[in-house]
C-alpha cells in the first residue's frame, strides 16, 4: 500500500498553474543521494538536481531499495525544508512507501551481484576426524575465516581412512535486513598433499550446506546431492560429484539459487545457515596423501524491492528558482536503513513541465 498526503490534494485542478505535454524524468544518483544511515524516524534531505522547469506536475513517483521497509517522500519549494508559517507553500506533499508489505521484488543477475559475504565465525559441534595448521588448540574455524587466503599457513586436513573428515561451521549474520534473498554461493579452498598414486582412492574434498538440521554437499556445478550421509559412500552419483583437488589451492565454487529444503530463501534461514567441509585422504600404503582446505566463506545474494506510484498529479513549484526537486526521506521502519551500498536506493519522479 502506498499513502499519499498532498497539502493541495491529489487530482485537485489548480487555475495558477497550467499542464503541457512535454514529460520530463528525475531521478536520484545511488551514489551519492540517500546515503546515510537511517535509524527509526531519522531523516535525510536532498536537493535533486535536473528539473527541466521550476513548475512541474508530478505525475508518477517510484522508489527502489535493496531494503524493502517503510519510507516517508517530503517535498519542499525550497532548501531550507521547512514550512515556518502556516499555509506556505513551501510543503507541497508527502507519500508513503510500504515496501515490506506492497513491494514488488525484482530478481537482479547474481553474477554481478549485490551480494554480501558471510565468514565461519564459530565451530559447530565437534570435529570428525579433522587435523588442524598449525596445532595451537585454539578453534577450527580460525584456520577458514580469512578474507585474503593464507593458504599452507593455516588450514584444516585429513588423515582419516576409510571415509570423509567433516565439520560444520556458523557464519556471521546478514548486514544488510529486510531485503530478497535470491540463493547463495558457497566457496571452498582446497588442494592435496602430493599426487595422488594410479589405483589408489583419490584425495577428494565436498562443500556442505545445513539449513534446517538438513545437510547437503554441493557439487562444482551446484545443487544438492540427494542421499548423502557425511561418511563414505560407494554410489558412484555421490563420488562423481566429489571435488578432485589439486597440489596447488584452487578456490571450487557452487551457486545454490534453489533453497533445498523449503524455497524460497529468507532471512531465517540465514541465520540458521551452516557451512562445512567434508575432506578424504588419497589411500597408499606407506604415504599419506592428505586433503587440505585453507578458506571457506559464502556469497548471499540480494535482490532490490520496488514500490511505483502512478496516476498523481502533484503541483510542484521550486520556490528558490534552482530548478531543483526538495526531497527529505524518512524511516518509519523499526529496521535502520543501511549506509552507502548496503543502503541502495533511488527515486524516480515522472513529471509534466506546467508554466
Amino acid at each position: 500500500m502506498a499513502k499519499v498526503i498532498v497539502s493541495r490534494g491529489i487530482g485537485v485542478p489548480d487555475g495558477s498553474v497550467t499542464h503541457r505535454e512535454l514529460i520530463g524524468l528525475l531521478e536520484s544518483d545511488p551514489a551519492s543521494h540517500f546515503t546515510d544511515s537511517l535509524a527509526q524516524n531519522a531523516s535525510e534531505q536532498e536537493n535533486l538536481t535536473g528539473l527541466k522547469g521550476n513548475k512541474i506536475k508530478i505525475t508518477g513517483m517510484a522508489l527502489q531499495a535493496t531494503q524493502g521497509i517503510l519510507y516517508r517522500v517530503s517535498l519542499f519549494g525550497k532548501d531550507t525544508f521547512t514550512q515556518s508559517v502556516m499555509g506556505s507553500d513551501s510543503f507541497k506533499g508527502s507519500l508513503e512507501f510500504d515496501l515490506q508489505n506492497y513491494g514488488l521484488a525484482i530478481d537482479r543477475l547474481a553474477s554481478t551481484g549485490p551480494y554480501a559475504t558471510l565468514r565461519p565465525n564459530s565451530d559447530e559441534g565437534s570435529p570428525t576426524g579433522l587435523f588442524i595448521v598449525p596445532n595451537d588448540g585454539l578453534a577450527y574455524y580460525l584456520k577458514v575465516d580469512e578474507a585474503t587466503p593464507d593458504d599452507d599457513t593455516s588450514y584444516l586436513w585429513s588423515e582419516a581412512t576409510p571415509g570423509y573428515s567433516f565439520m560444520f561451521f556458523k557464519v556471521g549474520a546478514m548486514p544488510i535486513k529486510s531485503t530478497p534473498i535470491l540463493g547463495v554461493k558457497v566457496t571452498g579452498r582446497f588442494a592435496k598433499l602430493s599426487t595422488s598414486i594410479p589405483g589408489n582412492v583419490q584425495a577428494s574434498a565436498a562443500i556442505l550446506i545445513k539449513t534446517q538440521d538438513v545437510s547437503y554437499p554441493i557439487s562444482i556445478d551446484g545443487g544438492p546431492i540427494g542421499g548423502w550421509d557425511g561418511v563414505d559412500s560407494t554410489s558412484a552419483v555421490v563420488l562423481d560429484q566429489m571435488l578432485r583437488p589439486t597440489t596447488s589451492y584452487v578456490n571450487y565454487s557452487s551457486d545454490i539459487f534453489t533453497h533445498p529444503v523449503s524455497p524460497p530463501w529468507t532471512e531465517d534461514d540465514l541465520s540458521k545457515l551452516q557451512i562445512g567441509i567434508a575432506l578424504r585422504r588419497s589411500e597408499s600404503v606407506g604415504i599419506t596423501l592428505w586433503t587440505k582446505c585453507t578458506q571457506l566463506y559464502v556469497d548471499v545474494y540480494y535482490g532490490i524491492t520496488s514500490l511505483s506510484l502512478d496516476s498523481l498529479n502533484i503541483p510542484y513549484e521550486d520556490l528558490d528558482g534552482t530548478k531543483e526537486l526538495h526531497a527529505i526521506l524518512k524511516n518509519l521502519s523499526p529496521v535502520s536503513k543501511e549506509a552507502g551500498s548496503s543502503g541502495l536506493l533511488v527515486l524516480r519522479v515522472r513529471y509534466g513541465i506546467a508554466g
